[in-house]
């Protein structure tokens, strides 16, 4: 928070403000077998490209509403 140039904050008494949080509501597993070269997955106006990459490497671009992304993780499927 600003405060007018020339106010001292020893002067204030009290603060109203209003806070905007980004905040995951929801999350969601996706299951894919990884030979899907450049698999697209795209959910609630965000998409992710799936790279080509080593066996042990997840490659990936994000693009769209990147805020909407929480986070991306590769898992082994329970056998």
């Amino acid at each position: 928070m600003r405060l007018k140039k020339g106010v001292d904050f020893a002067a204030v008494k009290s603060l109203k403000a209003e806070i905007n949080l980004n905040l995951a509501i929801r999350t969601e597993a996706v299951r894919f077998k990884k030979n899907n070269k450049n698999k697209v997955l795209s959910r609630y106006s965000s998409c992710i490209l799936f790279k080509p990459s080593a066996d042990d490497v997840l490659s990936y671009t994000v693009s769209g509403n990147e805020q909407r992304m929480l986070s991306v993780r590769a898992l082994n499927d329970k056998q």
